[in-house]
């Protein structure tokens, strides 16, 4: 497979992520009883609340996204530039999962296999406060 290739599924890998992430947030709570009626109220379950992106780092991501698309066109692919924009992402919104992913896959596909190691382990950007 071709690294272009390789990156393009790993963006629509990210956008269904995205798309379950935003599932989970629209899930709402659900009333539990309890199985006697002299037991206390019914209580509410806590949910799964998805981390709210917000509007300037998802323009932020588009706009790195709209990169990507262009340089996929010409074939010629400036990964240091597309890694400087993911990482504007990260530093505006540290829970934007996608940008991360992306770094990930940039990090492959230019090389950097210790990077990308790092990415893999949890000791990137979200969990090390942005500083690799």
């Amino acid at each position: 497979m071709s690294r272009p290739a390789q990156i393009w599924s790993g963006l629509w890998v990210a956008g269904l992520i995205g798309v379950g992430i935003w599932g989970a947030g629209c899930a709402g709570t659900k009333e539990v009883a309890q199985p006697t009626s002299t037991g206390p109220a019914p209580t509410k379950l806590a949910t799964l609340q998805a981390p709210l992106i917000s509007s300037h780092s998802k323009l932020l991501f588009e706009d790195a996204v709209k990169d990507f698309e262009a340089q996929k066109k010409t074939n010629v692919f400036d990964y240091s530039s597309l890694e400087r924009k993911f990482q504007a992402v990260l530093e505006d919104d540290p829970n934007f999962a996608e940008a991360e992913y992306n770094l990930g896959v940039i990090a492959q596909s230019g090389g950097d296999a210790a990077r990308c190691r790092r990415l893999r382990q949890g000791d990137g950007p979200r969990s090390t406060g942005l500083d690799s």
